[in-house]
């Protein structure tokens, strides 16, 4: 495997819909939630976009 940087920084919105894919991913019987509902409740505490 080749070497890689690993970058680790907070999540932000344009990251949502990669972060709800891995969630359907790893909990695939969980409803799906609306795009907009999913905007407007994860996480609560992302700034709102500029």
């Amino acid at each position: 495997m080749p070497d890689q940087d690993v970058i680790i920084r907070p999540a932000a919105r344009g990251d949502l819909a990669d972060l709800m894919t891995l969630y359907r991913h790893l909990n695939p019987t969980d409803p799906v939630l609306d795009e907009a509902i999913t905007e407007e409740r994860f996480p609560p505490s992302w700034p709102s976009p500029a």
